[in-house]
């Protein structure tokens, strides 16, 4: 999902600073989608099916930034 901004558009939602130029400007996202990739990203983790201690560890940090404490204490607990 991408933007379809004009350039005024972009400049009066993020300012003239924060609007992507150059090269790279074509791979940008909003910090919105930005977000929401991270979040799908840690869900997936925490998704994963295995008994090895990093993955669980892995889980744990996930867990604790997804600000899912009582699931991170869980997966602590599975490392003891």
């Amino acid at each position: 999902m991408g933007w379809n901004l004009s350039e005024e558009e972009a400049k009066a939602l993020w300012g003239v600073e924060d609007v992507p130029h150059g090269p790279a400007a074509h791979n940008w996202e909003s910090p919105d989608e930005r977000c929401i990739r991270y979040e799908k990203a840690l869900r997936g983790i925490l998704a994963a099916s295995s008994d090895h201690r990093m993955v669980i560890m892995l889980q744990a940090v996930a867990a604790s930034a997804l600000r899912e404490h009582k699931l991170e204490k869980w997966y602590m607990e599975r490392l003891k």
